[in-house]
Order: structure tokens, then sequence, then C-alpha cells
């Protein structure tokens, strides 16, 4: 790695670890575990099972076609 990246490397780790060593806050551990699961696999099979059952319901109720 050239000189730039190791230092960049160096001091996002330093940044990094300040936040998790120093900034325990009850509300930002609750929002940061929040947005964490977002982009968690069970969001994700949430959504698709929920647009899946809105098309079912859909289509059971004859707004839409098969």
């Amino acid at each position: 790695m050239s000189r730039l990246a190791l230092w960049l490397h160096k001091k996002e780790l330093g940044l990094f670890n300040f936040i998790n060593h120093s900034c325990n806050h009850k509300s930002l551990n609750l929002f940061f575990r929040s947005i964490t699961h977002l982009g968690g696999a069970t969001f994700t099979i949430s959504v698709v099972l929920l647009a899946s059952l809105l098309r079912l319901y859909h289509i059971a109720i004859g707004e839409l076609k098969v």
C-alpha cells in the first residue's frame, strides 16, 4: 500500500475504535442497531413475504389478473 493509504487506514481505525469504545449512548446504540437490522436478512425476507402476500391479496379480491 502507498503511504497515503496506510495513513488513511490508520486514521480510520483510530476513529472507529474511538467511536466504539467511548461513544456509548443508549439512544445511539438503539439507532445504529436498528439501521444495521434494516440491511439484514430478516428485513429483506420480511419485505419479500409482505410483497407476496399483498400481491396474493390483490389477486384474490380481483384487482390483479394472474
